[in-house]
């Protein structure tokens, strides 16, 4: 991600991430994050948004606006827009769940801002590459005369990627650490990306139009 390694084989940089973790959530600040960790998945379970509760016009205006900032133009997005192997996701993984966030809160730094940076540009080009495969299907699925299953899929998931945008939403002032915080805010609008774009397709399809 634009930095040296600091580890020469992913064993050590495995058990090195072990360590890290298991003595950051010792910490006061650790079990703080723990808890309100265990809190958000709770209230995940609880919440359940159907499709019926969304209607076009009636998104928040936030929501609108953050569906529609353009996404990066750096190398280091298109090239995790291109390829899976192009990049090294792993560190990718620890932020999918979203705030509040166990990783470590990092130093402080030009050089850690740096990687906050080429992070969220690295994410946000493997998510486009995997939504671009996810549309690629849809397409196949419209052409094979499933249009109803499409249809019904994109309001499925659009309800539960807003019920996702409500839960980052509200953990957001919980994230003080840099790091945490874009990250938060890169799945706030990835969120937001997918509920507008998904009923706006799932719209054309239902007046019988074809936005493939």
């Amino acid at each position: 991600m634009g930095r040296r390694a600091k580890y020469l084989t992913l064993v050590e940089k495995q058990s090195a991430r072990r360590a890290q973790h298991k003595s950051y959530i010792q910490t006061p600040r650790g079990r703080e994050q723990r808890s309100l960790h265990n809190q958000a998945a709770y209230m995940k379970r609880r919440t359940r948004i159907t499709s019926n509760t969304l209607r076009y016009g009636n998104f928040p205006p936030e929501l609108i606006t953050l569906a529609t900032l353009p996404l990066p133009t750096s190398y280091l997005f298109h090239e995790a827009l291109s390829s899976e192997d192009a990049l090294d996701e792993s560190e990718l993984h620890h932020w999918e769940s979203g705030p509040p966030f166990l990783q470590p809160e990092p130093a402080d730094t030009v050089q850690e801002a740096q990687f906050t940076t080429n992070l969220t540009h690295v994410f946000f080009g493997q998510k486009s590459r995997i939504e671009n495969q996810a549309k690629a299907s849809r397409k196949c699925k419209y052409t094979a005369g499933d249009g109803k299953e499409v249809i019904t899929g994109l309001h499925t998931i659009a309800a539960q990627a807003f019920s996702e945008w409500v839960r980052v939403k509200s953990c957001l002032a919980e994230c003080t650490a840099r790091r945490h915080k874009e990250m938060a805010k890169c799945l706030l609008q990835w969120y937001a990306r997918i509920v507008y774009s998904y009923f706006q397709e799932a719209g054309m399809l239902e007046k019988g139009g074809n936005p493939y």
